[in-house]
């Protein structure tokens, strides 16, 4: 019995700096469920970015969001991302065109949370957008089949594909970012 409360404790703290830095984080993050294409989560940024209430965006259909002429793109998107477990890229006006100017990139990748896979959509204005396009030496690197792991000059860990946390069965980049390799 103190074993399962203490796991729940546990479960509790972790919870709670998930959400801490899930709400605070600079990125617009919507959290999708792989199976569904329902909406999990997302962020105040994600919400305000997509001209929505944050409370209207959960267990709604990711490509919902998006303009009728260009949901087959983000459902692609998300289904390529499925197939392949490669990130993938994807530029579209922003939704609600009418009261927004502009374009957003819709930046998917894959990962597993125990026995559930989502996919983390980060959302970014074209214009802000900088650090989110890739050039073509990241896109190969990250699209690699190879596992690719990048160190500081102390071997800790910077960043790494998927390919590297698929073959050390890392479920989450977080879990090994800033360890030592």
């Amino acid at each position: 019995r103190q074993s399962v409360e203490k796991n729940a404790r546990g479960q509790k703290q972790a919870e709670a700096h998930y959400r801490l830095l899930f709400e605070t984080s600079s990125d617009a993050i919507v959290m999708v469920d792989a199976a569904t294409g329902r909406i999990r989560d997302a962020n105040q940024r994600a919400a305000a970015l997509l001209g929505i209430s944050g409370s209207d965006v959960n267990s709604r259909k990711f490509t919902s969001l998006f303009d009728k002429s260009r949901q087959a793109d983000v459902k692609s998107l998300l289904t390529g991302v499925l197939a392949t477990g490669n990130p993938a890229v994807l530029r579209i006006d922003r939704p609600n065109d009418g009261l927004n100017d502009g374009a957003i990139e819709l930046a998917a990748e894959l990962f597993r949370a125990g026995d559930l896979k989502l996919m983390m959509v980060r959302l970014a204005m074209v214009e802000d957008a900088g650090h989110a396009t890739d050039n073509g030496i990241e896109a190969l690197v990250r699209e690699a089949a190879e596992a690719i792991v990048l160190t500081d000059v102390d071997g800790r860990v910077v960043w790494m594909n998927e390919s590297f946390l698929v073959l050390a069965a890392i479920p989450l980049a977080a879990r090994a970012t800033g360890r030592p390799f």
